[in-house]
């Protein structure tokens, strides 16, 4: 078959559509990285009944990706937040916070707590 334009292509029953190969496969490429969206949500629900909250902790060595994917959650939310492009939708943030995700949690505290068990004051940001 020979197509006429570039954003045509063959359809299965020889007709053409005028939909360019880039939408279907933005497409699929949405479909897939929503599958993997969930995929990640559905560990960190088998995280929450486990340890009891979503607070998958930067040192978690169990599951890189599952830490690595909460700390994008959080980075996505925010720059929803801020109008900047953002993967973040409305819908994941209503299925996060139903789970008790946290988006917004304190800095970790660096270095050991100085004696007396008083936890240390955070650097002042410069």
């Amino acid at each position: 078959r020979t197509l006429s334009n570039n954003n045509e292509r063959a359809m299965d029953d020889g007709t053409k559509s005028s939909r360019p190969k880039s939408d279907l496969w933005f497409s699929r490429q949405k479909a897939k990285a929503d599958e993997q969206w969930f995929e990640q949500f559905e560990k960190l629900k088998l995280y929450k009944d486990t340890h009891g909250d979503c607070m998958v902790p930067n040192s978690y060595t169990d599951d890189f990706s599952l830490r690595d994917w909460v700390k994008n959650q959080r980075f996505q939310y925010r720059a929803l937040r801020e109008g900047d492009p953002s993967r973040m939708t409305e819908e994941r943030i209503k299925l996060l916070e139903q789970l008790g995700f946290q988006f917004c949690v304190p800095a970790a505290r660096t270095g050991p707590k100085p004696k007396g068990g008083e936890p240390r004051a955070p650097k002042p940001m410069p």
